[in-house]
């Protein structure tokens, strides 16, 4: 018994009692097999990095909610634990911070500054808030950037899917002429 076997992950192609011709059909079905594996690989990547950024964007929304907590004429030190809506009766302040600190650690976010324990303890400041944003900016950019590069590597896989399947079938259709012709000189 033979086999033809490629890198990887790839199953073996037993090739015992066949033609060269089907031995290459099958081998070529696997490439597809393969091809499509990896194609549903990146797809799934995709997903989970926008799943990341919408996230990410969701976090931000919420910093925004944070920030508008805060006195109109608060200065950027001023701690929010000092905002009236961080002491009054609703916590309007004081439950947004909240939920963006469990956003934040749902994410498995440290961020540099402010901490979650500052943001549910309410010691940061506006200009710690607008650092977070930054540091939030950087995080979406980096995953905005990801994002494309693995566009462009679905683009490529798309690519070699569309050609395994070409080659597939080329090679399916000259084995069935070869055997129509056998056949039809056969008579």
């Amino acid at each position: 018994m033979s086999t033809v076997s490629g890198v990887g992950s790839v199953a073996p192609v037993y090739t015992e009692n066949l033609s060269v011709d089907d031995a290459l059909i099958l081998v070529q079905m696997e490439r597809v097999k393969l091809t499509e594996s990896e194609l549903s690989d990146q797809i799934n990547a995709i997903r989970a990095r926008n799943d990341r950024i919408k996230s990410l964007n969701d976090i931000r929304a919420q910093l925004q909610n944070v920030k508008t907590g805060f006195n109109g004429d608060a200065k950027d030190t001023d701690n929010a634990s000092g905002q009236q809506n961080w002491n009054k009766g609703d916590a309007t302040l004081r439950t947004a911070a909240a939920k963006l600190a469990d956003m934040l650690d749902a994410m498995g976010i440290a961020p540099n500054t402010p901490s979650i324990n500052e943001l549910r303890n309410g010691s940061f400041s506006k200009s710690r808030l607008d650092a977070l944003d930054t540091e939030l900016k950087g995080k979406i950019d980096s995953e905005t950037s990801g994002s494309q590069m693995d566009m462009v590597r679905m683009q490529s896989l798309n690519n070699k899917r569309s050609e395994a399947f070409d080659t597939m079938t080329n090679m399916l259709k000259k084995s069935s002429d070869s055997k129509s012709s056998v056949v039809s000189n056969m008579r």
